[in-house]
């Protein structure tokens, strides 16, 4: 899923509904490609959270792609990195995931 510039209170609950819709169909692999995003609320950080909690237990996989600094380090800040593949490009999601 290619996320918008802002992920944050204004669309944080539409992504997280689009998202849970796919796992709901058997989805075992989110990829978020965040290389448009440039901020992320605490909203945004729900949508995460709230895949991750979703995936892990059953042995599915969250990744992140394209990371820029500022959200790589809000997602350290959360605590949430260690739970996220984190891969440079969506490329690099996409080779990893294989």
């Amino acid at each position: 899923m290619v996320l918008p510039r802002r992920l944050d209170g204004t669309n944080g609950e539409t992504v997280l509904q689009q998202v849970e819709s796919a796992l709901a169909e058997g989805v075992r692999h989110a990829l978020f490609d965040c290389s448009a995003t440039e901020f992320v609320s605490s909203a945004g950080i729900r949508v995460f959270t709230a895949v991750a909690r979703r995936l892990r237990p059953g042995s599915g996989r969250v990744d992140a792609a394209g990371l820029r600094p500022m959200v790589r380090q809000v997602f350290e800040f959360a605590g949430i990195a260690p739970f996220l593949g984190i891969h440079a490009d969506l490329a690099a999601a996409l080779g990893a995931a294989q």
